[in-house]
């Protein structure tokens, strides 16, 4: 096994899911390493991605407002790297009962909603930003 998923999948062997989200757990356990993967693969295609820390603060005061606006960047160096991963859904139940999962499509465009994030970090930081989204079949990297 990849040493990358070795901690992972000791983690996933420690746990033990709720009954009712058995199945749920047993899928997500069987596409993680895949989305790990992917992950890597969007990160090897960001200038810098190796010298990178994860879970760095970015905070900036604004006039008027006595406390900092803070939030937490996935990766930060000299770029910041920011994760959306996109897991997948479960489709409508079929004939005799039992439900597909399907692959959640990446977007073609940022949603507004995290345009709102990605753009604070860079009025924060002033450092170049790369969104990476990422499901178990591909991912897509955004560069402002």
């Amino acid at each position: 096994m990849n040493m990358m998923f070795t901690p992972v999948r000791h983690k996933l062997n420690t746990l033990i899911p709720h009954a009712k989200e058995v199945g749920d757990f047993n899928y997500f356990s069987s596409i993680v390493e895949r989305m790990i993967f992917n992950g890597h693969e969007a990160h090897k295609t960001i200038p810098g991605y190796e010298k990178c820390k994860p879970e760095i603060e970015a905070f900036k005061w604004f006039d008027g407002i006595n406390i900092p606006v803070h939030g937490y960047c996935d990766f930060k160096g000299k770029v910041i790297i920011e994760d959306k991963c996109k897991f997948p859904k479960r489709g409508r139940p079929k004939k005799d009962g039992t439900r597909s999962w399907l692959t959640t499509k990446l977007p073609d465009i940022i949603p507004e909603y995290n345009l709102t994030q990605v753009d604070f970090y860079y009025y924060a930081t002033g450092l170049p930003i790369y969104l990476c989204y990422i499901n178990e079949e591909t991912f897509k990297v955004f560069h402002n």
